[in-house]
């Protein structure tokens, strides 16, 4: 009997302590913004900013090796930087957009930053392996009540069509053309 009221009186000083301590740590687990100190030296000393991205312009005016990136921009809504065009390095003379198509405001914007700041020109892809697939897509989900109507040659004449205008609807650079050297089906007669 003794040690049962030796166990509960312990088990209240216990409790107790333990309410004690919790509700006087309070003030130290009230959640509060903390303001980071970002390095950004665009905003801490924008002359020197200035001067190194019109340095980098000039450097990418002369004749050095071209660093090439492909970057996959199918990220509408970024939850990191990473997801940034604006964020790739410097160094990046040419950046190849994965998805060309549909681009966002803020795509645009960064697009036009990084062409204006550091000479960075942005190009997208035209794959023919691609094209070929969309077809042969198209011909296995073909039924008899609505076959394809139209042969590979004017299929690709169509793909390449609405590729190409996607230049002048994004205002790109360039494009870069992907295809498998001498394949069968690109080798046809234009009749």
């Amino acid at each position: 009997m003794k040690r049962n009221k030796k166990h509960t009186i312990f088990g209240i000083l216990f409790s107790m302590l333990t309410i004690a301590v919790i509700t006087s740590c309070s003030d130290w687990t009230d959640v509060e913004s903390v303001d980071l100190d970002q390095a950004n030296i665009a905003n801490k000393n924008p002359e020197l900013y200035a001067k190194y991205l019109n340095n980098l312009r000039e450097y990418k005016k002369s004749d050095h090796t071209l660093v090439y990136v492909w970057f996959d921009n199918s990220e509408k809504t970024p939850f990191t930087r990473a997801q940034h065009i604006i964020d790739l390095p410097d160094s990046v003379d040419i950046v190849g957009m994965i998805h060309p198509d549909n681009l966002t405001d803020w795509e645009l914007k960064e697009m036009a930053k990084i062409r204006t700041d550091k000479a960075t020109k942005v190009i997208y892809s035209i794959d023919f392996e691609s094209i070929k697939a969309a077809y042969n897509t198209k011909l296995e989900l073909a039924t008899e009540e609505e076959p394809v109507s139209e042969s590979f040659v004017s299929f690709l004449i169509d793909s390449l069509g609405y590729s190409l205008s996607l230049a002048n609807k994004y205002d790109y650079d360039g494009i870069c053309i992907t295809y498998a050297a001498n394949p069968a089906y690109i080798c046809v007669p234009m009749n």
